[in-house]
């Protein structure tokens, strides 16, 4: 099996206080980044408590004031670069981060980065 590059964003769609849902079937975000002070992060938009999308509707993945990210079906509350919960029923779980490549203000995502994102 070939190992592709696939296309997500450009980093020039992000800011810190917003998040980006990525969509890889065209019907659900299977992904989601989010912009910390360094860098940018990409999670599986799967809630380790009973997995479930965290957003409660399109790009709605973080705290009000931008800090953290939120699962609003049980308020677990993670933070954006360890993707730990630090509140709420999954406490001490964490969320699965995608690794990717930025190239020219582009996000990038191997193939078999996205083999099985529920596990």
């Amino acid at each position: 099996m070939l190992n592709k590059k696939f296309f997500i964003a450009k980093t020039s769609e992000l800011s810190q206080s917003t998040a980006k849902g990525i969509s890889l079937d065209g019907v659900n975000d299977q992904l989601f980044l989010v912009m910390t002070e360094t860098e940018v992060m990409i999670w599986v938009n799967d809630c380790p408590h009973n997995h479930r999308p965290l957003e409660y509707q399109k790009d709605k993945f973080l705290s009000a004031d931008g800090k953290h990210i939120v699962c609003y079906a049980h308020s677990a509350h993670f933070d954006k670069v360890s993707g730990e919960c630090f509140a709420g029923p999954c406490k001490g779980k964490k969320l699965r981060k995608i690794q990717h490549h930025e190239i020219n203000g582009e996000i990038y995502v191997e193939s078999k980065s996205l083999i099985n994102l529920k596990e």
